[in-house]
């Protein structure tokens, strides 16, 4: 039976691998649509989000099952309980990939390239920190998990950069469609802010899952 168990949650561990990488997979395209003013790709993370959330409905299942019909000791259940509260984030940073893709395109949107600066930076930083997050899961790497915390503060940095510029081209807009665009910029910039603190909860559950091993915030 323990054997039975443990390969449960063998199966859990890497459904929640693979929607980490379903996730990243968005992130990036959704940045690679932002950047280059792609409604092709805008649209294929849109098209994305359906599968990613079928992988949320059969982890969560997995999870249900594993509670229900097993009998965990602590350290599974710590694994179990990060796992649903992983999940929850994945599902959320999937989400505001999709909702800036969704603002992208919007009716009536004016899809171009985004000049901003500091824009490309913050979409690469998000998507670092969330590729180093999944690994450290992947490897229940605590000291990974808390470099993951710590760059939060990097894009932190790019947020704030890029949310004054934005404040700059809505005091240099002279029409509604340039003020139009400039707060869908700084919608999507909060987007990216929210992401961040998603990660920073998933990194936060790796030292939850090893117990012994508590996170220090540099």
């Amino acid at each position: 039976m323990r054997d039975v168990f443990v390969g449960q949650i063998e199966r859990l561990h890497h459904e929640i691998i693979e929607m980490g990488g379903l996730c990243e997979d968005v992130i990036t395209k959704s940045a690679q649509a932002l950047i280059k003013g792609d409604a092709t790709i805008a649209h294929e993370v849109v098209t994305m989000e359906p599968a990613i959330d079928e992988k949320e409905y059969i982890i969560e299942g997995l999870c249900s099952s594993l509670l229900l019909m097993q009998q965990p000791v602590a350290s599974d259940f710590r694994e179990i309980s990060a796992a649903s509260k992983i999940i929850a984030n994945l599902s959320r940073i999937a989400m505001q990939a999709v909702d800036i893709s969704e603002t992208i395109l919007r009716v009536n949107y004016n899809v171009r390239p985004v000049k901003t600066k500091h824009f490309e930076e913050l979409a690469e930083a998000v998507s670092k920190m969330l590729k180093d997050c999944i690994d450290a899961y992947a490897k229940m790497d605590v000291e990974l998990a808390a470099r993951v915390i710590d760059f939060d503060d990097v894009v932190d940095e790019f947020f704030y950069k890029t949310k004054a510029n934005i404040a700059k081209l809505i005091k240099k807009a002279d029409s509604t469609e340039e003020v139009d665009y400039a707060l869908d910029l700084l919608m999507i910039d909060k987007y990216y802010e929210r992401i961040g603190d998603h990660i920073v909860k998933m990194a936060e559950m790796v030292a939850y899952v090893e117990a012994d091993k508590p996170i220090k915030n540099n």
